[in-house]
């Protein structure tokens, strides 16, 4: 009848009578106690994940027309800064924008030059003043012109310095620099030395450096504990890094039940771009670790064994998580409590617990 009663009691959630134990009890039975540390994280499980480069961070270096290459400067891997040179490329559509910046700078500087001749025929009387106004057109179309001209010279990625030589000398260059367009790593090199790309063709992609992700599929129940912007705690082997959540997609994957959930990584990150690999996840929420071996079970329940003045009361675990060695629980009124950790058995055994 008194293990009926305890049991009920403890089923119900209540507090059994406390067993008290003398000092010769406690050895004999090998009981020992600890207080209850508190820690910063929750654990929620080891997941699947993978390392991604945002796509804002790749740089895709192209030509809006065909080229030929030339020459190869950029080694992959290497670390670049903004304008470095890649390559060396020739094209009949780069001599061809040349020249016709050339002619259409000619023509607005000839353009120019005439209506300021007419400007001053116009002013004294000598010719009409529509003569001026049609000139006045003529000069800002061919400035227009010139504009579009050099517009179309820019986007082969030249600078300022070469279309202010090429107009100084009135020359064309056969051959012309890709440069990188940021500064970051030169992570591919899509041509080769003597290839013809077409317009537009990918010639190299450049990443820039930034913050890393890390994408994973979660199950449902571990997916709705966490909410974007919380901060976690993500491990893998050795590593370990605060982290926070960037976005939990709004449905669940139906053939796995799993959501899929991304992690910022930050730019510091001894994680490489394109790991795929088990990490640990825990979230940033205090909670108090009690291992396995200090608790017991009573059905569905799990319950320890606190020790106060009064003696040993078995108390009901509220668990939020576990792993293979511990529960995490946030009473944290544990913290200040003193913990059976050694003895739990034959406490249990005193007290006629059952595993029923």
């Amino acid at each position: 009848m008194k293990t009926l009663i305890t049991v009920l009691l403890i089923t119900l959630g209540l507090s059994a009578q406390p067993l008290l134990l003398t000092q010769e009890q406690e050895r004999n039975a090998g009981v020992k106690t600890e207080r209850v540390k508190e820690q910063s994280d929750l654990f929620l499980g080891e997941m699947m994940g993978s390392v991604e480069i945002p796509a804002r961070l790749l740089h895709s270096v192209s030509i809006p027309f065909e080229v030929k290459i030339v020459r190869l400067l950029g080694e992959q891997y290497a670390t670049l800064k903004a304008g470095d040179l890649l390559a060396e490329v020739v094209g009949s559509d780069f001599i061809n924008a040349q020249q016709h910046l050339i002619e259409r700078a000619i023509e607005w500087e000839r353009s120019g030059q005439e209506h300021e001749r007419k400007s001053q025929l116009c002013l004294e009387g000598v010719i009409a003043a529509k003569e001026c106004v049609y000139s006045e057109s003529e000069r800002q179309s061919a400035e227009a012109q010139f504009k579009s001209a050099r517009s179309m010279l820019m986007l082969f990625g030249v600078d300022e310095a070469f279309v202010a030589q090429a107009l100084k000398s009135k020359t064309v260059q056969s051959r012309f620099g890709v440069r990188a367009p940021v500064a970051g790593i030169l992570s591919e090199i899509h041509v080769r030395l003597g290839q013809s790309v077409e317009a537009s063709s990918p010639l190299f992609t450049v990443m820039q450096k930034g913050d890393l992700w890390l994408s994973a599929r979660l199950e449902h129940g571990v997916a709705q504990a966490l909410h974007v912007g919380d901060e976690v705690l993500i491990e893998h082997e050795e590593s370990a890094l605060r982290s926070r959540v960037l976005s939990i997609a709004p449905f669940v994957e139906s053939a796995t039940q799993t959501v899929e959930v991304r992690f910022d990584l930050g730019a510091s990150s001894t994680i490489r771009a394109g790991l795929k690999a088990p990490f640990r996840l825990s979230i940033a929420r205090t909670v108090v670790r009690i291992p396995k071996a200090w608790t017991v079970l009573m059905g569905s329940r799990v319950l320890l064994f606190v020790r106060s003045d009064e003696g040993y009361t078995p108390q009901n675990l509220k668990v939020l998580g576990e792993d293979d060695e511990a529960y995490y629980s946030d009473d944290l009124t544990l913290a200040s409590k003193q913990v059976v950790t050694q003895g739990v058995a034959a406490l249990k055994g005193m007290m006629g617990m059952s595993d029923d």
